[in-house]
């Protein structure tokens, strides 16, 4: 392994930890006017595989970490080692999987996605879970399908609400501006 980062990337998977929930939860609110069992269903049953999405971040950013300490051979021999050892988040791995069936289920029935977007969002329940996963075609189709349900629905959002403020544009430069700044720093 090298100290090249490959695809996605440290910065896509932080922003996604970050950002995931808050769009799940956004997702959800529009729901839950209307169909309020499935969206509390979905969002229990989604946030936490999120966790469990956290937790195996951590360990694959472990996995990277042990390279630069201990070095390529040792950290494989490592991870080889512990690979698929019991961890408490593996007993969450199918309510990941079927909250975000019942998300899509819900925002179908909500009228906040249409079919072919509900089905997209359908999707993510294929998405590889555990540690070191994450990159195969599965993968791919899984995000599509995220795309497909969430890039349309956010274009609609933006468009049809009102202006930033002016002062946003600075705000949102200055904090994104510190941000990279302390992450290059830290």
């Amino acid at each position: 392994m090298t100290t090249n980062e490959s695809f996605p990337g440290r910065w896509i998977e932080g922003a996604g930890l970050v950002l995931g929930p808050l769009l799940v939860m956004s997702g959800v609110l529009r729901i839950a006017t209307t169909h309020p069992r499935l969206a509390q269903w979905g969002l229990a049953l989604t946030l936490a595989g999120l966790y469990a999405r956290t937790f195996h971040a951590g360990i694959v950013h472990l996995a990277f970490q042990l390279v630069h300490v201990q070095g390529l051979s040792a950290a494989r021999q490592a991870i080889t080692a512990q690979y698929g050892s019991f961890h408490i988040f593996q007993t969450i791995n199918l309510a990941t999987m079927a909250g975000w069936i019942v998300l899509a289920a819900g925002a179908w029935r909500a009228g906040v996605l249409g079919p072919a977007q509900s089905a997209g969002l359908a999707l993510m329940a294929a998405m590889p879970l555990g540690v070191l996963k994450g990159t195969g075609v599965t993968s791919i189709v899984a995000a599509a399908g995220l795309c497909v349900a969430l890039v349309p629905l956010g274009v609609k959002v933006v468009s049809q609400g009102p202006a930033p403020r002016w002062w946003t544009y600075p705000l949102a430069a200055a904090v994104t501006t510190t941000s990279v700044l302390i992450s290059l720093l830290g």
